[in-house]
């Protein structure tokens, strides 16, 4: 049985999530604004929203990856 994406694609997919997270981490050892960096509310509030949405397309595009492979 074959899959239903080629294997390039998978890697690319892989490797961009990859990417995503590593940008992540990266923020994340630079400090954590409120927690290890003095911040303000509104810059808390940014760092949590774009930190939820990176992870969240990262999930997303994981989960969309192993319905395809599921099939």
């Amino acid at each position: 049985m074959t899959m239903r994406v080629e294997a390039d694609t998978l890697r690319e997919e892989i490797n961009q999530v990859l990417a995503l997270l590593t940008r992540q981490q990266e923020k994340l050892a630079n400090g954590i604004p409120g927690d290890d960096l003095p911040s303000n509310d509104m810059n808390i509030e940014v760092f949590q929203y774009q930190l939820r949405g990176e992870i969240m397309l990262c999930a997303e595009r994981l989960v969309a990856i192993a319905e395809v492979l599921e099939s």
